[in-house]
């Protein structure tokens, strides 16, 4: 018994120093804390479908749509990611979608994720 037990404890001790990875739907990306997942990914080309897209990275945190005047639908996937920048930072990609084919790709807001505004004095 007591060997069954270090053998589970040393098991989980060694798989907790795995790399860590992004895994979305049988599609492994890995993480570097200081890159884009987006930015480093070969697999983001202008004219892809957003079903394509989405196959890749999973599922956005947040969507928009709207049609314009010639009802061509206009669509926006955003996703967010934590990233080091000499500090933390949780940065927003936004792809935009035209009737479903990627058009183009931007970096959205870019936030702190700790304030180190604080004048606390001690």
């Amino acid at each position: 018994m007591k060997k069954i037990c270090l053998l589970l404890l040393i098991s989980l001790s060694l798989s907790s120093c795995i790399t860590s990875k992004i895994e979305n739907e049988g599609s492994f990306i890995p993480k570097d804390d200081t890159k884009s997942m987006f930015v480093t990914s070969d697999k983001v080309k202008p004219g892809m479908n957003k079903a394509e897209l989405i196959s890749i990275f999973g599922k956005p945190y947040k969507s928009s749509f709207f049609y314009d005047k010639d009802k061509i639908l206009h669509e926006d996937l955003y996703y967010k990611e934590q990233l080091y920048i000499k500090g933390w930072y949780m940065i927003n990609t936004i792809f935009h979608f035209e009737n479903s084919k990627l058009i183009s790709q931007e970096q959205g807001n870019e936030e702190s994720t700790y304030d180190t505004s604080c004048s606390c004095k001690k």
